[in-house]
C-alpha cells in the first residue's frame, strides 16, 4: 500500500531533495526500500512543497533520511 507524505523545504534545498529522492543509493535508503512512485514539486517564492507517494516499506527509511 502506498502513502503520501508532504515535505516543505527552502527553495535552495529543493534540487538536493529531488536528487536524493530519485536516487535511493544517494540517500542510503537500503535494498528493501523502493524509490517513490510519484514526486510532485510545487515551487513558491521562498519554499518548495513536495508531495511524495511512497510504497509502505519505504516510508520509515525515507523519513529517517529526511530528518
Amino acid at each position: 500500500m502506498s502513502r503520501r507524505i508532504e515535505v516543505t523545504v527552502p527553495c535552495d534545498w529543493a534540487q538536493a531533495l529531488r536528487e536524493c529522492l530519485e536516487d535511493k543509493e544517494r540517500c542510503n535508503l537500503g535494498d528493501t526500500s523502493e524509490k517513490p512512485n510519484m514526486i510532485v514539486e510545487l515551487n513558491g517564492v521562498t519554499k518548495t512543497l513536495f508531495f511524495i507517494t511512497l510504497p509502505g516499506p519505504a516510508i520509515g527509511p525515507t523519513l529517517a533520511v529526511l530528518r
